[in-house]
Parts: C-alpha cells; sequence; structure tokens
C-alpha cells in the first residue's frame, strides 16, 4: 500500500463565524489525497461530539461543494448519508460541514487486512448496486455526456486543465490532443 501520509494534524483555518460554535473543541486534521480541489478538514476528538468533515472550495470548486450538498439532501430519501451540520455560500467560497459516517475506508481495511481485497470489492458491488437502483427519473440532476463534455471543453478554452495531470500514456500532450483522442473513442 501507499506510505504516503494520509492526513496531517494542523490548526483550525480562518472560517465564518457563524461555524465557530459548532466547531469550537475539535482537534483539527488535513486531507492530503483528495483529488476534488477542495480543501478537507477531519474534526475529531471533542468529548462527545461526532467526528466532521469540513470541505471548503474556493471559485469553480465552490460550485462542486455547493452541488454535493445538494445532492447530499436529495440523496437522504434513498440511503444512509452524513448529516450536514451547517452549509455557507459566498460569491466565491463554499463551506460544507457534515458528520462523519462510522467505520472505516476501502484503504483502512487494506491496510489493517491486505488480503480482504475482495471482500472490499463485494461491499462497493453492493452499494453501487444500491445506488444505481434509484429511478433515473427521480433523479433531478443532469450529468450526462454531453453536459460533462461541455463542463470539459468550457475548462479546456478557460486554461483550468492541468497538461501534468494526464496519465503516463499521455504524458507531455496537449490539451488539445487529449481532447481529439478521447472524441474518437
Amino acid at each position: 500500500m501507499s506510505h504516503i501520509q494520509r492526513e496531517t494534524s494542523c490548526s483550525r483555518p480562518r472560517l465564518n463565524s457563524n461555524m465557530d460554535a459548532d466547531l469550537y473543541g475539535y482537534k483539527w486534521a488535513r486531507d492530503n489525497v483528495g483529488q476534488s480541489g477542495a480543501t478537507i478538514y477531519r474534526l475529531y476528538g471533542k468529548p462527545d461530539a461526532p467526528e466532521l468533515f469540513l470541505k471548503h472550495g474556493k471559485g469553480s470548486v465552490a460550485n462542486d461543494v455547493t452541488d454535493e450538498m445538494v445532492r447530499l439532501n436529495w440523496l437522504t430519501e434513498f440511503m444512509p448519508l452524513p448529516t450536514i451540520k451547517h452549509f455557507i455560500r459566498t460569491p466565491d467560497d463554499a463551506w460544507l460541514l457534515t458528520t462523519a459516517i462510522p467505520g472505516k475506508t476501502a484503504f483502512q481495511v487494506l491496510e489493517e487486512y491486505p488480503d480482504s481485497g475482495e471482500n472490499i470489492v463485494d461491499a462497493l458491488a453492493v452499494f453501487l448496486r444500491r445506488l444505481h437502483s434509484i429511478p433515473v427519473c427521480n433523479c433531478p440532476f443532469n450529468s450526462d455526456r454531453v453536459f460533462r463534455l461541455a463542463q470539459a471543453q468550457s475548462r479546456m478554452n478557460n486554461g483550468l486543465v492541468d497538461a501534468s495531470d494526464f496519465d503516463d500514456e499521455r504524458n507531455g500532450w496537449p490539451v488539445e490532443q487529449v481532447w481529439k483522442e478521447m472524441h474518437k473513442l
């Protein structure tokens, strides 16, 4: 398994004062491995209080954090999810505070029990079947291919694609070449 330090203890960031009361008394750790573009903190160690997660996004990532909050609210009708404790949106920032779901991540289980890969795959398959059993007609969100490609093209046109993050096969390619190759699929 990877030996990357998955989170780092940190001090509390500067926050909106409306959230301060909920966060007093917690220890803070910053996530080091996420790829969402958001800054994610795990809040823990407060006596008689649940662990929490705080996600912060700026700019376009603030829109993603807002979308996550909306989708969490909608999905609660269909499955157990973290509880949204607080949400703040400003023109350029979004802060989403949720409870943590008890248990361990797949990574943590694999670290502790390296031979448990099949069980993890089975558990993920059960979850995905449950998620995919939600009737599409009940879903108010559009994330189809046409929508996603339009988002990708907008990001490309605005210089927001990180070409250094391409996989090994496309390492060094210009963004436009990856775009053209993707359309050949």
